[in-house]
């Protein structure tokens, strides 16, 4: 509590919902220990020493609870212990996706037909919301292909715990985690008070946080003393927030707001072992290698024999080639992937967010071609229905199988595949057969000489417009004329279009004045000459 009354009294937010960190971790107040019930303990236990631990404590933290428990120097000792974890990896990964969807973990995760269950490594996977622990469970189902996993609360890989989860769910999951029953846990801040598991091997963060926090948050993997690895997915800007090194005024470490701290973290360009050592210490995240705290906490490490740092920041390279090939690593490879890293050749594809929406096609079939298919597809189709349909029946064969999904056929042909695709397309299957049937009309059209010439010519389109993109130099002198009569071409074709367009446009000039000039006379005769109309 007296934690988060030093960070409120240093934020400088003028509005509550820009004091972001705060809201950043939903949880936090329950993973943290409470210093706010300490009076009723002081005042039972009279010249009695108390003990206060805490794995990160920064300055102001320090200042506010000495304030509150009416501490000073003289009557306080202070022990620091060493708060660098040298055998954690810390990989700072820019989200390409929104944080809401959590869409980057499909790069993480591969298949289960590529990684069983029993092979994934144990992880941690850090959300700042309840409702986004879920999400991550569905898109590590979509990753995993099991679309069953968010339904299970005794899945085999991955389960949620945060402040709300029940008692008895807590401790199930956190006894089947420690049996090693599954590897994955998304969760908030509230797992991680009083659990010392050294089973994890690797801690993901998603979303910019608190460096204290997130600090706590990777302290978990490691801790039997094999490396660890820990990514912090981090949105590329902030709203309201600092998302340029500029940006920050040259009093910043003098008194860091709390979402100061937040946004450095997510941007700064020096190393980030060392970055949150100095967070510890003096509360602030340093921005350049020339900073004095920064250089001098370089030369503690290099002079206690540390290894050297594989951060993100000190070997990018590595860090790129590591994420490149994440998707490979279990538990049989982890050391040696996160130690040194290989360009392994992917066995898993990717697997992408799909589409509602379907993608018009670039070279689409001409209308003439389809008249005759159109017809011979409905006939079919109708002829097949007729067997199928009592004589006395309510619908007929127009009612079940129409224009409207004739159209549906021809807008979708190139991609149906299957009878099922069929189904989905023209909207389920009114008799046993019909998608079939469907199905066996587009098989015999696309094995027509009709279907394939126009396969052909959209081959030949794709090599010309690739040929044009090409560079001179990685074509041949052959090639190199061939692109030259495939411009002057589309230039000779543009122009023709042209003078179409503006022939087009004059004709409708003229028309429109032809009609306009008609209007005048039929409005003009009866009132100049009456006589005649009368006549």
């Amino acid at each position: 509590m007296i934690y988060q009354w030093g960070i409120v009294e240093s934020s400088k937010a003028k509005k509550a919902k820009h004091g972001a960190a705060l809201v950043r971790h939903e949880d936090r107040g329950i993973f943290r220990p409470s210093y706010g019930g300490l009076g009723t303990h002081l005042l039972a236990r009279e010249a009695v020493p108390l003990l206060l631990m805490s794995a990160t404590c920064r300055p102001v933290a320090v200042k506010a609870i000495q304030t509150s428990l009416k501490l000073d120097s003289s009557n306080m000792t202070m022990l620091k212990g060493e708060l660098t974890r040298p055998e954690i990896r810390i990989i700072r990964v820019t989200m390409k996706c929104s944080l809401n969807s959590s869409h980057d973990l499909l790069l993480v995760y591969p298949s289960r037909s590529q990684t069983p269950d029993n092979r994934v490594v144990p992880t941690l996977i850090y959300s700042g919301s309840k409702r986004r622990t879920g999400q991550v469970l569905n898109f590590l189902a979509g990753a995993r292909e099991a679309e069953n996993l968010v339904l299970l609360a005794t899945s085999p890989f991955a389960r949620r715990f945060h402040s709300c989860t029940r008692e008895s769910n807590k401790e199930r999951c956190v006894k089947d985690f420690t049996n090693s029953k599954f590897p994955v846990f998304s969760c908030t801040m509230a797992l991680g008070l009083g659990q010392n598991w050294s089973r994890v091997r690797s801690v993901i963060c998603m979303g910019r946080g608190e460096p204290s926090a997130i600090s706590q948050m990777i302290g978990q993997c490691g801790r039997d003393g094999r490396p660890g690895l820990a990514i912090l997915y981090v949105k590329k800007t902030r709203k309201n927030g600092k998302n340029q090194v500029k940006q920050f005024g040259g009093g910043y470490q003098n008194e860091p707001s709390d979402d100061d701290r937040m946004d450095a973290l997510a941007i700064t360009p020096v190393c980030l072992r060392i970055a949150l050592a100095i967070d510890n210490k003096l509360g602030y995240i340093p921005l350049k290698s020339t900073d004095s705290a920064y250089l001098e906490e370089k030369t503690r490490e290099v002079d206690a024999g540390f290894p050297l740092c594989r951060c993100s920041n000190c070997l990018p390279e590595d860090a790129k080639a590591l994420m490149a090939h994440i998707k490979q690593i279990d538990q049989d490879n982890f050391d040696a992937m996160v130690l040194h890293p290989v360009a392994l050749e992917s066995t898993d594809p990717l697997v992408k967010k799909k589409s509602s929406q379907t993608q018009p096609e670039r070279y689409p079939i001409n209308p003439d071609s389809l008249a005759a298919f159109r017809v011979d597809l409905n006939e079919q189709v109708h002829t097949f229905l007729s067997t199928q349909l009592y004589e006395y029946s309510l619908v007929g064969p127009n009612n079940i199988f129409g224009p409207k999904q004739v159209g549906q056929i021809t807008s979708n042909l190139t991609n149906l595949a299957s009878p099922q695709q069929v189904r989905e397309t023209i909207g389920g299957e009114f008799t046993v057969g019909l998608s079939q049937c469907v199905y066996d009309c587009i098989s015999a059209f696309k094995n027509s000489s009709i279907y394939l010439n126009h396969l052909d010519w959209v081959k030949q389109q794709e090599y010309d417009a690739q040929l044009i993109k090409t560079p001179n130099y990685k074509l041949t002198p052959k090639q190199i004329i061939c692109k030259k009569e495939l411009k002057a071409a589309l230039a000779l074709q543009k122009e023709e279009d042209k003078r179409e367009a503006e022939a087009e446009c004059e004709a409708l000039d003229v028309h429109m004045s032809d009609e306009s000039s008609e209007g005048s006379d039929s409005e003009s005769s009866p009132s100049s000459s009456p006589s005649a109309s009368l006549e």
